[in-house]
């Protein structure tokens, strides 16, 4: 009789846990799935700072719960677009501003420079790029979906870019000599450099174009809870231990790249 009145209270307890994991709110991100080191698809598994720190923000939640999924940087912003996921981490522009909230506070501050290769014949008229009107002259490896490029530098006013799928894939080009630069991250050559590979790349400041730019947490304007979330979010993200876990999770996906070795190939092949 007592086995089953235990067991009974056992029961009881597991449905409890069932019915309050079922009664969150989840909250579906849609990343870019080729974006080391803040998103990307592992062994199709959705991995990246971004993802992490997202996640561990509201871990401890009761009423939301976060998944992560990861597409092609184009097709995951028009699943947000068309209402089959529910938001992004990445830049505001106006776009953007039409359709979805973001957050006060930017998660990660990032800055901008020239990349080129130390085995590109122009280097040293590389080296000498003072402005936006100077990197006209050469052609600019980017990748499809890219919103600086959008901003800061489109096609449509005389840039010579060649448009690839990844920034893998255009820094694979720039290494094997088509194209001349390459407009990335800080984060990008801070992943180089720990994996010392940053022997045959050279940059440059690139604060001419845009001083730096800021990641926020979007969500779709027409989720009935959608500035809640923000709101929460803004105010979880001050707490100390969650300043702490994006510093940790920055470090080690910096310094781990060789973990995920289809991002270490994809640049070295």
């Amino acid at each position: 009789m007592k086995q089953t009145k235990n067991s009974i209270f056992i029961l009881l307890i597991l449905m409890h846990i069932n019915c309050l994991a079922m009664s969150k709110i989840n909250v579906k991100i849609a990343y870019f799935d080729n974006f080391y080191p803040f998103s990307f698809s592992d062994e199709n598994v959705t991995k990246g700072i971004f993802v992490d720190y997202l996640e561990f923000v509201f871990h401890n939640s009761k009423k939301y719960n976060v998944t992560s999924y990861s597409f092609p940087w184009e097709r995951a912003q028009d699943f947000v677009r068309k209402n089959q996921y529910d938001g992004h981490i990445t830049l505001v522009n106006e776009k953007r501003n039409q359709f979805l909230f973001h957050n006060k506070n930017p998660i990660f501050t990032d800055y901008l420079l020239v990349v080129y290769s130390k085995n590109n014949k122009n280097k040293n008229l590389i080296k000498n790029v003072k402005s936006k009107n100077d990197l006209k002259k050469f052609t600019i490896n980017d990748y499809i979906g890219n919103s600086l490029s959008e901003l800061y530098y489109p096609k449509k006013d005389g840039f010579d870019i060649d448009f690839s799928a990844s920034i893998e894939a255009c820094f694979k080009k720039l290494l094997n000599g088509r194209g001349d630069v390459i407009l990335a991250d800080r984060s990008i050559i801070d992943m180089l450099m720990s994996q010392r590979k940053r022997a045959s790349i050279g940059f440059i400041d690139a604060s001419f174009i845009v001083p730096k730019y800021e990641y926020f947490l979007h969500l779709r304007k027409n989720l009935p809870y959608a500035k809640e979330f923000i709101d929460e979010f803004d105010k979880l993200s001050k707490e100390k231990e969650n300043i702490k876990k994006f510093s940790e999770l920055y470090k080690y996906y910096i310094n781990n790249v060789s973990k995920y070795k289809k991002y270490e190939n994809n640049i070295n092949e």
